[in-house]
């Protein structure tokens, strides 16, 4: 959460983090104003996860580059990604 340094994280294919590790990496976004690229693509984030990313970037302005490709995200995330994006 107190992360100064770095501006770029990849976590690609780490599937084993699941709905709960992405949940908390959206809590420390909520409060990171370092980090400016977030690859979580093929982590099967789902709805639940992607939702979360969505309710921690109403909160992060840094965040300029999002991957969330091969996740699994039906409507539900998918309206919580673009009704940020239009914020």
């Amino acid at each position: 959460k107190k992360n100064t340094v770095v501006s770029s994280l990849s976590l690609y294919q780490n599937t084993t983090i699941g709905v709960g590790g992405v949940s908390a990496i959206a809590d420390m976004l909520e409060q990171n104003t370092t980090l400016t690229s977030l690859d979580l693509g093929g982590n099967e984030t789902r709805d639940e996860g992607t939702s979360a990313i969505a309710d921690s970037l109403k909160k992060n302005c840094t965040i300029a580059s999002l991957d969330l490709t091969f996740n699994k995200i039906g409507a539900k995330g998918a309206k919580s990604i673009a009704d940020v994006l239009e914020e």
